[in-house]
């Protein structure tokens, strides 16, 4: 069998303070990323490929983006009109078009999240699974949370998490099948698109 596994682990932190709005305290980005490739298991954009980023606020989740799409990262300010902490984030679909992530929040606990135009609140769940072949943005919100662990963990490696999140995923049908059923229909999407073209 041969693997090739390529992972990013990035923690970013940044200190808050109280002339910030209605939210002072800690926030910032941590962001899990890989690309594996295995003749035991077909491509799964999603589960083979990902990018996991936690927002976090006062150094708790505040929303999880899992995503199989192109693009990454998050950047976070404080909105001087409004108050709020805003999470901001450029995706793209596989097709190359670019979409736009972002959350929006009072308090550190309550608020809405924006992707690619459609708008959710935090209340219905943190963790978003997003998936977008061709041009099309595919939106899962949960009410659970993916082993993310805290920072500063002393157990948290870079391929430790991988596996803890990929082990997460495959043992979550409400996660491995989101990813599953819109890689089928892209296919699907595909072989129409191939049949059309071929015919006479």
């Amino acid at each position: 069998m041969k693997m090739i596994t390529v992972a990013v682990f990035v923690t970013l932190s940044v200190v808050g303070s109280g002339c910030s709005g209605n939210v002072p305290g800690s926030r910032g980005v941590h962001s899990t990323s890989w690309s594996i490739s295995s003749v035991d298991e077909a491509d799964l954009p999603g589960i083979t490929s990902a990018e996991v980023a936690t927002a976090t606020y006062d150094d708790g989740p505040l929303v999880v983006i899992w995503s199989g799409t192109g693009g990454g990262g998050m950047a976070n300010h404080v909105d001087r009109k409004s108050g709020h902490l805003v999470y901001s984030s450029t995706r793209t679909t596989a097709s190359g078009t670019e979409f736009q992530i972002t959350c929006s929040t009072p308090d550190g606990t309550s608020g809405q999240v924006e992707i690619a135009d459609e708008t959710f609140d935090l209340a219905n769940g943190k963790l978003f699974l997003v998936v977008a072949p061709e041009d099309k943005v595919l939106v899962r919100q949960l009410k659970m949370l993916p082993p993310v662990e805290p920072s500063d963990s002393e157990e948290r490696t870079a391929h430790g998490q991988i596996d803890r999140l990929r082990e997460f995923a495959k043992a979550t049908p409400e996660v491995y099948e989101f990813f599953a059923d819109a890689d089928a229909g892209a296919d699907a999407d595909t072989d129409r698109s191939q049949g059309n073209a071929e015919a006479p």
